[in-house]
């Protein structure tokens, strides 16, 4: 009976993140981002365009990473409530909507509105909770971290679960991070500058999303690498993601070994590397091929790096594809 349980437990899991075909992204303008959501019918159904728009938020944007185009999210899915951590105006703010009816149920949070007091957000469908990473007790520059709990209902932090973490020293938060459901482990992305070379170097920290426990740093396994996209997939266990060198060249689509941070490019050809991508039956859905808001998805195949084919709204401009 247990091991029916824990088999049945296990085909829930992989169906919850596997086969989702809601989409939900934001649509991001000069002076509001709006909240849309798709159905995803697989790489052989219709196109997911235009969509419905669930809720605009005024004055809103997302962060903006300064030199690069790319902009950086964080966000989670609990059912239908969807998180996102967004600027407006001067404040940087947590807003909690439900996707089924647009009602904005956590209207712009945050203890102290002048930082990110969280990211690396996920919900965790094993032990039904919110865990996210925070800094805000230290100091800018440190690598330190605490992993905390989120209150659903308000934003807030709710416990502690563990306490100055750390990632490798010299290193900073690239704004990526994925998550896996089946591993209970949260990945975060961080870069650093080899000093000899004056090349970029990327890694990962993980971390267990039931109790909070720092599980390691892993450095990909590259001398030169600047990672645009970042997304675990539960069916292969390997996170896959968009590397070049710094200066942008040499465009990659890799798999990446989360246990020892050796890569596997894919495909150099027409590499998709979009804000917010989502793997869904093996199709990596990316908004565009460039790290910005796009009128196009592009379905790439995971396993030959190739796209599939391309959905397109000239009249919709979306990024940060997230899955539910």
């Amino acid at each position: 009976m247990k091991i029916q349980t824990i088999i049945l437990f296990i085909f829930i899991i992989y169906c919850y993140f596997v086969n989702a075909d809601n989409l939900v992204a934001l649509e991001v303008d000069t002076t509001s981002v709006s909240v849309r959501t798709f159905q995803y019918n697989g790489a052989d159904g219709s196109s997911i365009f235009p969509g419905k728009n669930i809720v605009k938020i005024a004055g809103a944007q997302p962060f903006r990473v300064s030199a690069y185009e790319e902009s950086y999210i964080v966000s989670a899915i609990k059912g239908w409530d969807y998180y996102v951590v967004l600027v407006n105006g001067q404040d940087t703010l947590l807003y909690g909507i439900d996707l089924q009816t647009g009602e904005i149920f956590i209207n712009g949070y945050s203890p102290n509105k002048q930082m990110l007091y969280i990211y690396g957000l996920t919900y965790d469908l094993k032990s039904n909770q919110l865990i996210a990473v925070s800094s805000m007790e230290y100091e800018a520059g440190d690598p330190y971290f605490d992993v905390v709990l989120v209150d659903p209902n308000t934003g807030e932090i709710s416990q502690n679960l563990t306490l100055h973490n750390s990632y490798p020293n010299n290193t900073w938060y690239s704004g990526l991070y994925t998550s896996s459901q089946s591993q209970s482990q949260l990945y975060i992305l961080f870069q650093s500058m080899d000093e000899k070379t004056n090349n970029t170097i990327s890694g990962f920290t993980t971390i267990n999303t039931i109790d909070g426990t720092f599980v390691n740093n892993v450095w990909i396994n590259s001398e030169n690498n600047f990672i645009y996209s970042f997304v675990f997939d539960e069916t292969s266990g390997m996170i896959f993601a968009t590397m070049s060198q710094y200066n942008g060249k040499n465009l990659d689509f890799i798999s990446i070994n989360p246990t020892n941070g050796d890569y596997t490019v894919i495909s150099s050809d027409q590499v998709c590397a979009g804000s917010g991508p989502v793997i869904i039956d093996g199709v990596f859905l990316s908004p565009g091929k460039e790290p910005k808001p796009s009128h196009t998805i592009s379905l790439v195949d995971t396993n030959s790096g190739k796209i599939i084919k391309e959905y397109l709204d000239i009249f919709i401009d979306i990024s940060y594809l997230n899955s539910y």
